[in-house]
């Protein structure tokens, strides 16, 4: 079958980042020289334009033959413009957790007016108390928000770092597999219901962060990559055992002798959310999300 030839580089120029991307999508094509350049040919035109996109978008990485100094930026600056453009719905969300951090107080116990309007149901503390009313009751004020907010809530830095590079671990993922009309469909899904799994079973509302949603994500590529296999949904096999593990562990309150206060429901509740988004993605695959879209 003739292939079509979609690129063609110098000689000195790096491929190896974009056929790895290639790759991670299955994307198949073929890499040959020709008059003194280096070509890579894959099976239509609309693979031609998939990988004339990337090429553009700088997945190709390092270009030191080509005489444009400046064109791929470096260091941090470069580093995160190429993150946003690889994967702009998981950047933004751990970039707006960030910003929102400093105004949240350092511990659950203090409740200021931001973090009281980003809980799943507002609070007001009474010295060592605090009252709030239902869920209910909340929902039917018209506060619809504070299903989703509660993920955009961390009590530590090393609670929000922790999230955030799990997020973009798996997040990044999906998004540069599915699009990221797919990723916002999916945290739009499991934001709320790993928020409330935690509330049926907790006593409070102080809780949140994107460890639900993360183990939603973690549900999703693993009920993915069982039924529909995707080399970039490979996940090292030790991974979900692990993680799935300390899911196990923290649930029998192993943590609470130490002061950690871990939202177990939340966890639980984002896995099982996961897979059943997965599960269903992989029956009904349509719903008009553009697919291998970065």
């Amino acid at each position: 079958m003739a292939m079509v030839e979609a690129l063609r580089v110098g000689k000195g120029v790096d491929l190896r980042p974009l056929c790895d991307q290639l790759k991670g999508e299955g994307l198949p094509f073929r890499v040959y020289e020709a008059g003194g350049a280096q070509c890579l040919a894959v099976a239509d035109e609309a693979a031609a334009e998939r990988v004339r996109g990337l090429w553009a978008a700088g997945v190709e990485g390092r270009r030191p033959s080509m005489g444009r100094p400046g064109l791929w930026p470096t260091g941090l600056g470069g580093a995160v413009r190429t993150a946003f453009q690889r994967a702009p719905v998981t950047m933004a969300l751990g970039v707006l957790c960030l910003l929102l951090y400093p105004f949240l107080g350092n511990t659950a116990e203090t409740v200021g007016p931001v973090l009281s309007a980003l809980l799943i149901v507002p609070v007001v503390p009474h010295g060592n108390l605090i009252a709030f009313p239902s869920l209910s009751a909340t929902l039917e004020a018209g506060h619809l928000w504070r299903l989703w907010t509660p993920a955009l809530v961390h009590f530590s830095v090393l609670h929000l770092v922790f999230n955030s590079l799990w997020l973009w671990e798996f997040g990044r993922r999906i998004e540069g597999q599915e699009g990221s009309g797919r990723l916002l469909e999916g945290l739009l899904w499991l934001a709320p219901a790993s928020a409330l799994a935690q509330y049926a079973v907790g006593a409070h509302p102080l809780f949140g962060g994107l460890s639900g949603v993360v183990y939603g994500l973690l549900g999703y590529l693993v009920v993915v990559q069982r039924l529909r296999p995707r080399r970039a949904y490979r996940l090292p096999p030790a991974l979900p055992v692990l993680l799935i593990g300390l899911l196990a562990l923290m649930a029998t309150g192993v943590t609470e002798p130490f002061g950690l206060a871990v939202a177990n429901g939340a966890h639980l509740g984002g896995l099982l959310a996961g897979g059943l988004w997965g599960f269903a993605r992989t029956l009904w695959p349509g719903a008009g999300v553009a697919r291998g879209k970065a």
